[in-house]
């Protein structure tokens, strides 16, 4: 097994089907310049829940169990 999520399989799929190889930065002045690109995510998971079934469960405040 050499991909561990389908994503990272799909996108060297499609770089193997239109024939795309990239070359390794050398050039110390371009990494310096920040003449690279890419994309990067944020993401925080916040979760809060008022039901009887929760181990810290406020009977004064409204019940969020659906």
């Amino acid at each position: 097994m050499y991909y561990y999520i389908l994503p990272d399989f799909m996108w060297y799929a499609m770089l193997k089907h239109i024939h795309i190889r990239f070359e390794l930065l050398t050039d110390i002045d371009i990494v310096e310049r920040g003449i690279r690109g890419g994309f990067s995510q944020c993401s925080d998971r916040y979760v809060q829940a008022n039901n009887k079934y929760m181990r810290l469960y406020g009977p004064s405040i409204k019940s969020t169990f659906s």
